[in-house]
């Protein structure tokens, strides 16, 4: 399976959606559009991280992350004015559930 992909806008207003959720552990690709011709938004950086890439206006750029066990991971434009963030849930799942399938609420069954 494949890294699961999240849409970014960056827009005149910030990040939209500027709160995210993923899994403990979960690799997730943040998928920056630049929709906004404001230098505010050209580059993105994950906190805590060395991960910075310069966003061209209206071309998405896919950025990996590696979510933590639990917590949160900030990005931020370059100025650290815009921010967002990707909240760690875990979602229970039943005794003999793949962890494959999660969350269970996407599988029809």
């Amino acid at each position: 399976e494949g890294a699961r992909s999240l849409p970014v806008t960056v827009g005149d207003m910030g990040y939209e959606p500027n709160t995210l959720e993923a899994q403990p552990n979960e690799t997730v690709i943040l998928d920056f559009t630049r929709t906004s011709k404001s230098e505010c938004g050209r580059y993105v950086q994950v906190m805590g991280t060395e991960t910075r890439a310069e966003l061209p206006l209206n071309e998405t750029v896919k950025i990996p992350v590696e979510m933590p066990e639990s917590g949160t991971v900030t990005f931020a434009c370059g100025m650290n004015m815009m921010r967002g963030i990707i909240n760690v849930v875990a979602v229970e799942l039943p005794p003999d559930a793949d962890p494959a399938d999660a969350p269970a609420e996407e599988k029809a069954g």
